[in-house]
């Protein structure tokens, strides 16, 4: 039995081939050159260790690679018959099929594509992206391709003599379809994790900031903001949590034709295409916004957060009953605050309402009855406390390390 692995230090990227026959050991005592796996040429002087394993296997050692820099090996040109200068970042975990994938030797291939210098990972601004070396490893055919392009060329052929012959070019086309478009897709994964990588460190500083805006804003005294600066405060904040608004309007007079008045919601949150949304923010309040003993078994929502819904519910209710004569309202009345050629539109308006604290130290029981109590309510997005909003900030953050 034969058996081929990689293994690595901070000097050497090594191969080690365990072999139960005498094939090799002819080949060195003969002083002749040799080829491991279609991939990696040697000769007698290559081989670095040689142990006789308690099974009666002999295991050989070679190097592959050495160290080039702090950050990079240099792969040995002769090991794999290639010209140019093939560079591996010590932060790469290369398996075999880094190099022979597929009965292919991959450095090889690559090499046969360009002369130039090639880094595989790390840090150098031509450096190829770890996905983007496994989407070159997708691109070696399976057995099934190679044999399916076989059988295409022989069918193209003995369709000239035959009529009722199997139709092997349609299959291979339409297997070789289905693989590009898999690779497509590959790539297009790759590229959308080089772009989070690009922007990961700012991304983690920007939500940190923020996490730590909200808590110092928790910790200081009530007093220190009225109404008006902690909503300011918490506008700017869940603007950057929801890309999607490009506008806050404030204290937007809606009509309510059945008590026959005018209303006003504190803010309306309008997205790239004109939509709206209504979001309510409260000031935070010590106790918990749900109560504390249950009745009949359950934990229902507090005074503050049912008023709170029910605002926002009798906001929502108005507008959708205005409909078309609102938009064109607002869209005259605020025309100055909004972005160019943006019109207002409602079409089932949500709602978001902020407010109050959670107790970290709920019991299973309270927190399913405060998510029942989030999800009842159709018309509400989310309904956050502001411990909930630094849980996300939070799993924002983690997401990105």
């Amino acid at each position: 039995m034969n058996d081929l692995k990689i293994k690595k230090d901070q000097n050497s990227i090594n191969l080690v081939y365990k072999s139960d026959d005498d094939w090799l050991e002819e080949k060195i005592a003969n002083n002749e050159d040799f080829r491991i796996y279609h991939t990696f040429n040697f000769v007698k002087e290559d081989v670095v260790n040689r142990i006789e394993t308690s099974n009666g296997e002999t295991e050989y050692e070679f190097i592959i690679a050495n160290s080039f820099d702090d950050e990079y090996y240099k792969i040995r040109k002769e090991v794999f018959d290639i010209e140019n200068d093939i560079y591996v970042s010590k932060t790469v975990s290369p398996k075999i099929e880094f190099f022979s994938f597929r009965h292919h030797s991959v450095l090889l291939q690559i090499s046969m594509i360009t002369k130039d210098p090639i880094w595989i990972g790390g840090s150098h601004e031509n450096a190829i992206s770890n996905d983007l070396f496994n989407a070159i490893l997708q691109c070696f055919p399976t057995k099934i391709e190679t044999d399916r392009y076989i059988l295409s060329k022989i069918q193209s052929v003995l369709s000239e003599v035959f009529e009722n012959v199997e139709d092997y070019e349609a299959k291979y086309d339409k297997y070789i379809a289905a693989k590009q478009a898999r690779l497509h897709s590959y790539l297009d994964l790759s590229e959308k994790q080089e772009l989070v990588d690009l922007f990961k460190e700012y991304e983690i500083d920007k939500y940190t900031k923020i996490l730590e805006k909200l808590k110092n804003m928790l910790d200081e005294p009530e007093a220190k903001y009225n109404e008006k600066q902690w909503q300011n405060a918490i506008v700017d904040i869940l603007l950057l949590l929801y890309p999607k608004y490009v506008k806050v309007l404030s204290n937007v007079e809606i009509y309510d034709p059945y008590q026959k008045k005018n209303r006003f919601l504190d803010y309306l949150f309008v997205d790239v295409n004109g939509y709206c949304d209504v979001v309510e923010i409260k000031k935070p309040f010590s106790s918990c916004i749900i109560s504390d003993i249950p009745y009949r078994d359950n934990y229902i929502p507090k005074r503050e957060l049912t008023g709170a819904i029910m605002q926002v519910e009798k906001y929502l209710f108005n507008m959708n009953k205005m409909g078309i004569s609102l938009e064109q309202k607002i869209t005259k009345d605020r025309q100055s605050e909004l972005p160019p050629n943006l019109e207002i539109k409602i079409a089932n308006p949500k709602g978001f309402v902020i407010l109050g604290r959670t107790d970290s130290n709920m019991d299973v029981e309270k927190k399913l009855d405060l998510e029942v109590i989030k999800k009842k309510y159709a018309n509400i997005i989310d309904i956050l406390s502001y411990d909930d909003l630094c849980d996300r900030l939070e799993r924002i953050i983690e997401k990105f390390k």
